[in-house]
């Protein structure tokens, strides 16, 4: 079974794209293609939590306050990963796991190799795809978004924040993250345009390992 790992980015569509999945799920299985359960549904976001080094929003919202209870929580997840895989293989050609965190959460190298050595030995190939936005156009969705939740700060006090060096809006340095840890012949950037952007059509964009 080969896996398409769909990385983000943030802001380009990922949500829209995940609950089309999810609502299309025992059709995409009829044509081959698995989505995860063990994961987390939808935004697969309980794979990418169990490969960071650090907690977040998504730990705390489960009520791990610590890395000795980050450590109980995901205690049997590989197995359980390995054990669906195993399972979905026998009659299915893909899997598709898919979250915008491991753009934003995935900033280690030893996180991402973790990530791939769930992946090794369970995989025919993992192909990596991540959709890019422009940097000034993702800078000026996040302060939209953090307006709606309250943030009533001037946008020059936002933009004071940003961080040019790391993955997030470097995209060149995101590029030799992934492309390090699955190979230059494995990642896939595309320009994410969100004219007449919907779901369906993002989908249809997928390696055709995913439609065929």
């Amino acid at each position: 079974m080969k896996l398409l790992l769909h990385i983000g980015t943030e802001k380009t569509g990922t949500t829209l794209l995940q609950e089309w999945l999810y609502a299309n799920k025992e059709a995409l299985s009829e044509q081959g293609v698995f989505l995860s359960k063990v994961c987390g549904s939808g935004n697969n976001r309980r794979l990418v939590s169990y490969c960071q080094s650090s907690l977040d929003e998504f730990t705390e919202t489960n009520r791990i306050m610590t890395l000795e209870d980050k450590e109980r929580y995901f205690r049997g997840f590989s197995k359980k990963f390995q054990a669906e895989i195993a399972k979905a293989s026998k009659k299915h050609h893909s899997m598709v796991i898919t979250s915008e965190h491991f753009h934003s959460r995935i900033q280690k190298p030893e996180e991402v190799a973790r990530l791939k050595s769930l992946f090794e030995g369970n995989f025919e190939s993992v192909k990596v795809l991540c959709y890019l936005r422009p940097q000034w156009d993702l800078r000026e969705s996040l302060y939209s978004t953090a307006v709606k939740y309250g943030n009533t700060g001037a946008i020059e006090n936002f933009q004071s924040s940003v961080d040019t060096e790391g993955n997030y809006y470097n995209y060149y340095n995101l590029a030799e993250f992934w492309a390090g840890a699955f190979g230059k012949e494995n990642t896939e950037l595309r320009v994410y345009d969100r004219n007449g952007f919907f779901a369906r059509r993002l989908a249809q964009g997928f390696p055709d390992s995913f439609t065929n």
